[in-house]
């Protein structure tokens, strides 16, 4: 990091190469604040710090991650100019906090390690070496802070104002929040310790201020809040951001902006204040079912419960347009003109539902069998919706005679595949009972005689003439029908058991030559796997 009269930091908008819409914002933020009633010699100042530095770095509270966090990946938007601050490093996961700060971002992994991309002039970036068993960070605008597992911080970056330098012996940290030149911890005890800058009384809480469950650090003011709810402000004031709103309570998150600040209420809703220039302290009308909040440099983002972002004021740089489709957030941060995103996935294990048509049965149009449409399976994934099915056998190709199974499958984008199955059933459409029998057993033929056995085939069906039907004969016997037995004729013409094709129907001269007298099963085999048995006595 250059630096100037040697304590001042000079912002990236001196570096060589710096694109015109940036250097042309800078000095627009530097009118709006020159032009919104900022007078005396201290305002002055601010005028010119957050001129170079743009409002510099939000920080939303950061504290302790769960004993068992949840992991995901990192989404970026915004500003992208110097190092890459919206680009997190590719192959990133395994992430359970984010933090966006002035022009560089840090995520700590579940294995309580550090990650930092973004501008490193200062080192700000780039985490000390071996730094492990974190379990919180804070990106300020030039300098970044970690909270170890034993309650101790760790800092790295400009530290020209003793900013990334925590106070010695300073221990039992709960939270921790990097500003632009301080930095504030949270103690188990529920006070709060300031350290670096102080130009503006923004690292010296109150005195007496107790109770406090949350921090946050920003520019030049600081926030806390307490446990009843309420909001504690000090530092730089000129916009207001420093005095909450009167009697506001109900509060359970809040984040200090370049020179706003939000609050988030019990019932979902968020509260803003201090400078408005940008829209950056007014919440889209409507907002409720907010989880969460972050205040960058000028703009602002809240975290809804159905994981979507809603982000608003400031937006040259699109920090304040969510991508299109950013779903399943769990936590967002707001840095200077450039916002992160914390996205997991639902680890997706259950296979989707594949709903398949009632067997489906169809009549033969050839030997082959017959061409089957049938209805379309459906497929129903918890997580995707609705997905496409393939479905083998597919509808509209040539089913076989007999039965024929088809198998459905869909699978969704985790990989987990559903199946169901149904059949089709290619079957001749026929007479029905074989003449010259009866459908109710009751036929009785002389011994010895040959009886004439008539099949056709009707409907779809009819047209065929070279089906290949077979006739069998079982004796019963006390009500069992015993095995099964090719019947013979005396027809040279027929082969074996089959009948032959002859006027419109398939005929077949079965002998009964040698056969006892009593009952029998006779059974008509037309080849497409549905038996046709009909009892008849002989005598």
């Amino acid at each position: 990091m250059t630096i100037r009269n040697g304590t001042e930091p000079v912002p990236p908008a001196t570096k060589p190469g710096m694109t015109n819409a940036l250097r042309n914002r800078r000095r627009s933020m530097a009118t709006i604040r020159r032009t919104t009633g900022n007078t005396g010699p201290q305002k002055r100042i601010v005028t010119l710090f957050v001129a170079l530095t743009l409002g510099l770095t939000v920080m939303a509270v950061s504290t302790p991650a769960a004993a068992t966090p949840t992991t995901g990946t990192v989404v970026g938007w915004g500003d992208n100019s110097f190092g890459g601050a919206a680009s997190p490093p590719a192959g990133l996961t395994g992430v359970t906090a984010i933090s966006a700060g002035g022009y560089h971002s840090l995520a700590l992994k579940s294995d309580g390690t550090v990650v930092g991309w973004g501008e490193n002039n200062s080192g700000e970036a780039s985490p000390p070496a071996g730094l492990t068993g974190v379990t919180a960070i804070s990106a300020g605008r030039l300098h970044s802070l970690a909270l170890h597992g034993d309650g101790t911080v760790v800092g790295w970056g400009y530290n020209d104002f003793g900013q990334a330098s925590p106070p010695a012996g300073l221990t039992g940290v709960t939270a921790i929040s990097a500003g632009y030149l301080y930095s504030l911890a949270l103690q188990g005890d529920g006070t709060v310790v300031g350290w670096g800058d102080n130009s503006f009384g923004a690292a010296s809480p109150p005195a007496g201020l107790t109770g406090v469950t949350a921090i946050s650090a920003s520019d030049f003011h600081s926030l806390a809040l307490k446990s009843d709810g309420t909001v504690v402000g000090w530092g730089d004031n000129g916009y207001g951001q420093a005095s909450p709103p009167a009697g506001l309570t109900g509060v359970i998150e809040i984040s200090a902006g370049g020179l706003h600040s939000l609050a988030l209420k019990s019932d979902g809703t968020v509260v803003g204040w201090g400078n408005n220039v940008n829209g950056e302290a007014s919440p889209p009308a409507g907002l409720t079912g907010v989880t969460a909040i972050s205040a960058g440099s000028a703009h602002s983002l809240a975290l809804k419960s159905d994981g979507t972002v809603v982000g608003w004021g400031f937006n040259d740089f699109g920090q304040a347009s969510p991508p299109v489709g950013l779903t399943g957030v769990i936590e967002i941060s707001a840095g200077g003109f450039h916002s992160l995103a914390l996205t997991t996935v639902v680890a997706d294990t259950t296979p989707p539902v594949v709903t398949v048509p009632t067997d489906v049965t169809a009549p033969a149009t050839s030997v082959s069998g017959a061409v089957v449409t049938y209805p379309p399976a459906t497929a129903q994934d918890n997580v995707a919706g609705t997905l496409p099915v393939t479905c083998t056998p597919a509808s509209g190709a040539m089913f076989a005679l007999g039965q024929s199974t088809v198998t459905c499958t869909a699978t969704d984008p985790s990989g987990n595949t559903g199946s169901a199955s149904f059949h089709v059933s290619v079957t001749y459409a026929w007479s029905g009972v074989p003449r010259p029998f009866s459908a109710d057993g009751t036929s009785t033929f002389k011994g010895g005689s040959t009886i004439p056995v008539k099949v056709a085939l009707t409907g779809a069906s009819a047209p065929i003439t070279n089906a290949t039907i077979t006739l069998s004969y079982a004796r019963v016997l006390n009500g069992v029908v015993g095995s099964y037995m090719d019947a013979s004729t005396n027809v040279k013409a027929s082969a074996g058991s089959s009948f032959r094709y002859s006027g419109n129907q398939y005929i077949f001269n079965w002998s009964t030559k040698g056969l006892a007298p009593g009952r029998y099963s006779v059974k008509v085999n037309l080849g497409d796997g549905v038996p046709h048995a009909v009892p008849i006595t002989l005598k």
